[in-house]
């Protein structure tokens, strides 16, 4: 029933064209970047997700986005249209990110990013019984070579950080996954992803391990887009399913979902840890 009331929500926004003028407003509110967030993606209606997404965004990987949202020099950055970019990632790094996306990715020429968890790739008895088949090196491999396929950190285990007591767990976690990726891709990912992703996983160890292994950037699952203001180890993604009709797609990326995502961090702030928090705590850290 809620995903039925989330898409007649979504088809009257869209077809009044109220979803039109907010997704006009969202161009022109400032530079701002998108990142969505999948986990599988067969059985599914992604082609019409990227389908939309190509026309209505500018599909960028994920590091070039990244780079030309935190480039000092605004002024070296060209601009090739007034569309707002877009990252698509998929977290975990499951087999039909290979057999599904990849295959989308090659026809449409759309580039994505896999965030893989390191200790379980080619290791069949713990990725079919703990989640499922999961890519091999050589798929990993294919894609990376394709240079439409980036690859980033997601620890080596899948753990939830802030439950971790013991630092050096946090730290074997994190680390451990960037250098066996270094390892096995040939060069060492700028970009990590936390597992399960909202501010009470993380916690203030996980963003101090993911600093000193030396990613540049970080991934949560909390919902918004990103500006050039934003905490860089404490990036924001919308939450996906390949299974979700394209209109509610639409409204989730439309600008919308901004607003109702400051609403319902605005209603937890008294129950949980919220990013100001993490932030600061993560400052004053040695």
């Amino acid at each position: 029933m809620r995903n039925q009331l989330m898409i007649w929500v979504s088809a009257f926004l869209y077809y009044s064209g109220l979803m039109r003028i907010v997704h006009w407003l969202h161009q022109r509110s400032g530079q701002r970047l998108l990142i969505l967030n999948y986990h599988h993606a067969s059985d599914s209606d992604l082609r019409r997700h990227l389908l939309y997404l190509r026309k209505h965004f500018r599909l960028s990987s994920l590091d070039s986005a990244l780079d030309e949202l935190f480039t000092t020099d605004k002024k070296q950055v060209p601009r090739q249209d007034r569309l707002l970019p877009l990252a698509l990632t998929f977290d975990d790094g499951y087999e039909d990110n290979y057999t599904h996306a990849y295959a989308l990715a090659q026809e449409l020429h759309i580039p994505i990013s896999i965030f893989l968890i390191s200790g379980y790739i080619d290791n069949s008895t713990i990725s079919n019984q703990e989640l499922g088949p999961l890519l091999t090196w050589n798929q990993v491999h294919e894609m990376q070579a394709s240079g439409l396929v980036a690859f980033g950190g997601h620890t080596l285990h899948h753990p939830i950080l802030s439950s971790l007591i013991n630092k050096d767990e946090v730290c074997q976690e994190i680390a451990g996954c960037r250098s066996l990726l270094e390892q096995k891709l040939g060069q060492a990912p700028r970009i990590f992803a936390y597992p399960h992703g909202g501010i009470e996983h993380i916690g203030v160890n996980g963003i101090l391990a993911v600093r000193r292994s030396g990613y540049q950037w970080a991934m949560t699952t909390i919902p918004g887009s990103n500006t050039p203001d934003s905490h860089p180890l404490l990036l924001q993604r919308f939450s996906a399913d390949t299974h979700m009709h394209w209109l509610v797609i639409a409204l989730i990326t439309s600008g919308i979902w901004d607003i109702l995502s400051a609403l319902h961090w605005f209603g937890r702030r008294y129950r949980n840890p919220t990013r100001s928090q993490l932030k600061r705590m993560f400052d004053n850290s040695p």
